[in-house]
């Protein structure tokens, strides 16, 4: 069959040949334009290629020789990165331009992580912002609490003080009516069943010294007032057995009073009816 003339095809020429219509064929929407061959981190130093540019130093170094910044985009600095290294493998792309693209891969990937380190220093820094907050809260509630402690001993410690005070001047009254008790006893009769030969006598001084206080006294203040009494005696040329001291004091239950004294000695000298 002869091959038909295109229109307004000059005389003389050769037939064209009609072609074909293709059919499957494929577009970038069939298939993506930009698929990765390697990891980021085996573009990062260049598994299969010959470059220099491995690291952020040599990306930096090389970006500055060529005056050339970190472009600002839209994309985000991850993609943006895996892009530019995927770039890098374009055929006939010289060695030049190779590096340029590698180096900003690097670049913006180690942006791209300092920036992420920075979002969970803030996020870290937010989560611990309201323990410490309330941490530090509690510390002052704490210090308040310890100065109010304080403030209480303060108080208990001087109660104390006023009652030891009181105390004292007590003892010192009962002291002073058994000096003025002994010294009436001096000029009266003196018989052997209550007095000693000397000028004083112990359970005199004792029975005389406001017997009615007695009963409102603690056993400690019982025994603090019998060594004060000793006290007295020694004083008056008594002769006490030396080291002589009251232990303890007990109520008995008739109204009477058991000394308890430190060694037998001064037990036999305090039962005689002459001391």
């Amino acid at each position: 069959m002869p091959l038909s003339k295109a229109p307004n095809e000059p005389r003389g020429a050769t037939p064209t040949t009609a072609h074909p219509i293709r059919t499957g064929r494929k577009t970038t929407t069939d298939k993506p334009l930009l698929t990765f061959s390697k990891h980021k981190s085996d573009h990062t130093i260049g598994i299969g290629i010959h470059t220099d540019v491995k690291n952020l130093e040599s990306a930096t170094r090389l970006l500055a020789t060529h005056g050339l910044t970190i472009p600002s985009t839209g994309i985000t600095f991850e993609v943006l990165a895996d892009a530019l290294f995927e770039f890098t493998l374009t055929a006939n792309l010289g060695a030049t331009h190779t590096d340029i693209l590698r180096a900003f891969a690097i670049t913006i990937d180690d942006t791209n992580q300092t920036a992420q380190v920075s979002t969970l220093t803030n996020k870290l820094a937010t989560t611990l912002n309201t323990p410490i907050e309330l941490l530090e809260t509690r510390v002052e509630e704490l210090g308040e609490c310890l100065t109010q402690h304080k403030q209480n001993l303060d108080c208990a410690v001087t109660e104390v003080r006023s009652q030891l005070h009181d105390f004292s001047e007590h003892i010192g009254k009962v002291v002073e009516d058994t000096i003025r008790a002994t010294r009436e006893q001096g000029d009266a009769a003196k018989t052997t069943e209550n007095r000693s030969e000397g000028p004083l006598n112990y359970a005199n001084t004792v029975r005389n010294s406001c017997m009615h206080t007695l009963k409102d006294l603690t056993e400690l203040q019982l025994v603090a007032k019998a060594t004060l009494a000793l006290e007295l005696l020694k004083k008056n040329s008594k002769t006490i057995p030396e080291g002589m001291a009251f232990l303890s004091a007990h109520r008995l239950q008739h109204g009477g009073i058991l000394y308890e004294v430190d060694t037998h000695l001064s037990a036999t000298w305090f039962n005689e009816p002459a001391n």
